[in-house]
């Protein structure tokens, strides 16, 4: 009876070159994970804020709306989508080890209507018409300079489920990885 026991690793080669194989493409999860942190910001604009804070975010200021009323902007009185340009900006770019989530460049306003802040208006030599902190409308010659208050209304970031949601994706990429089967 012999003593010996020969091991081939013919078949741990072949499936390490396997797994070195598909391990090499990142891109295919890291784009679902950017779809996925997309989709969080269309659903955060779509309640209002509710789907990433659990409450709606601050509501327009009568001005706001007035002005909405009067031509400025579409008219439309959901919060963040005046026009669309903030909601339609939201990209991803996907590199070989990461994925970014954010507004795409151009849209200035965007930083402080996501942290809030106070601009500084330099003030106008033209005729405004605006509502006072009464509701009523008020008009002038012109306006001095003076601050706007913004606030924070953030529309990037995680919901409850998102942690679990990207954890999935990265588990059946890793099961992709691991056994060649989707």
């Amino acid at each position: 009876m012999p003593s010996m026991v020969t091991v081939n690793s013919q078949g741990a080669e072949q499936y390490l070159a396997g797994v070195k194989v598909r391990i090499t493409d990142k891109t295919p999860p890291l784009k679902a994970i950017g779809v996925e942190l997309i989709n969080v910001s269309r659903r955060a604009f779509k309640s209002e804020g509710t789907s990433l804070l659990g409450r709606k975010w601050d509501p327009l200021k009568p001005a706001t709306i007035e002005n909405r009323k009067k031509g400025k902007g579409s008219g439309t009185a959901k919060i963040l989508q005046d026009n669309g340009i903030l909601k339609n900006g939201i990209i991803m770019d996907v590199a070989t080890d990461s994925v970014t989530a954010g507004v795409r460049k151009g849209i200035p306003y965007a930083k402080i209507q996501y942290f809030g802040g106070t601009i500084n208006h330099p003030g106008s030599s033209k005729p405004q018409t605006f509502m006072g902190n009464d509701g009523k409308r008020v008009f002038t010659k012109g306006t001095k300079p003076h601050k706007i208050k913004i606030v924070a209304r953030p529309y990037l970031g995680f919901e409850t489920g998102t942690p679990k949601k990207l954890q999935m994706i990265m588990n059946e990429w890793t099961k992709f990885v691991t056994t060649g089967s989707k």
